[in-house]
């Protein structure tokens, strides 16, 4: 599996929430690649399944990362043919000057406006654009823009995923597209062993509007005896709260706390150490405001863990990881698979 090159792909495709459309069909095709059988939910998630080939209670892993990206929704068409919109998950200081996709009949280009420094006040200057005084200049006439773009049609940002120096990505959707390769490159991991159990694969839809819908169902639907969910953390950056964030380039970030399982948080951490592999613990106090806590919580209840990707600058269209981070997080994963029992559960040795 070219891990690069995966990450590169599924960053480009537009997948907002509820309109996942585009990234779940190149995730499907991936999963493909590593599973026995690939199905979409009826909320538009991707399950993939590698069968065991002894598997008389059929016993299944779930290994979880949500799929949809932050996005902005039009609202509605002024007088000049500039699009209104709402936005759902983004830093709106980074929205001003950004190019975007809207998702109509095809895929259209647009703008988000801003006025140029040379015809704002002085004391505009030192203001923030109101994310209410946004608009998106497509191009079109105000009549042409209302039969185009109608109330309720998607919008992603446009950005190429780029290779920095040192083996960093920037682009936009990393938060979670990196994560769903981490998932990927650890079933590539665990394509050609044997394994007591069938490994069932989700690229869940709707996480980022915080009803986790893609992950509720999946997870009611197949029933796991046990889950990972992978997503991105709190990458450090020169301006971010040293006791908040974690290094991008150290290692996984395995999640410990109350809303998770004591026995995968460990399970996961004693594996780290077999495999003489740098990690970071983070301590979620709370919800950890993923995929785990509902799919925790599913029919009489769901082992979880949850194993993050530190990521800088998250909900902008410039997020940034390592890409050792993605690959030790999905080596890690599979190594933790391979020694986890049906009877025994999550006490790795």
């Amino acid at each position: 599996m070219n891990l690069l090159q995966t990450i590169i792909e599924l960053s480009a495709l537009p997948g907002p929430s509820g309109a996942e459309g585009a990234a779940a069909d190149h995730a499907a095709g991936l999963f493909g690649q590593v599973c026995d059988s690939v199905r979409r939910t009826r909320l538009g998630s991707v399950v993939g399944v590698k069968s065991a080939a002894n598997n008389p209670g059929h016993a299944a892993f779930m290994l979880d990362a949500h799929i949809d990206e932050i996005s902005l929704t039009v609202t509605g068409v002024t007088d000049g043919g500039f699009l209104r919109f709402g936005q759902m998950g983004f830093d709106p200081r980074t929205l001003p000057s950004r190019e975007v996709t809207l998702i109509s009949d095809k895929e259209y280009f647009g703008v988000i406006t801003s006025l140029p420094p040379h015809v704002l006040s002085a004391e505009d200057m030192d203001k923030p654009f109101k994310e209410d005084d946004l608009v998106i200049d497509c191009g079109y006439s105000a009549a042409e823009a209302e039969r185009r773009f109608p109330a309720g049609t998607r919008a992603v940002v446009r950005q190429q995923c780029r290779e920095l120096l040192n083996g960093m990505l920037s682009g936009k959707a990393l938060d979670n597209r990196a994560g769903l390769a981490v998932i990927l490159y650890a079933a590539h991991l665990l394509k050609d062993g044997p394994l007591d159990f069938d490994l069932c694969l989700v690229a869940s839809a709707g996480e980022e509007h915080g009803q986790y819908s893609g992950a509720v169902t999946a997870a009611y639907e197949i029933g796991p005896m046990a889950a990972i969910v992978v997503d991105m953390g709190y990458g450090r950056s020169p301006d971010s709260p040293a006791g908040k964030t974690f290094d991008v380039g150290g290692g996984p970030m395995i999640a410990v706390g109350p809303s998770l399982t004591r026995g995968m948080s460990d399970g996961l951490i004693k594996c780290a150490k077999k495999l003489d592999m740098a990690y970071q613990t983070e301590v979620i106090a709370g919800r950890s405001g993923t995929n785990a806590w509902p799919i925790q919580i599913s029919r009489a209840g769901v082992p979880t863990g949850l194993v993050s990707v530190p990521l800088k600058y998250m909900h902008t269209a410039v997020e940034a990881v390592m890409i050792s981070d993605i690959e030790q997080t999905g080596r890690l994963i599979a190594e933790f698979i391979r020694g986890y029992s049906p009877e025994r559960g999550a006490r790795y040795e």
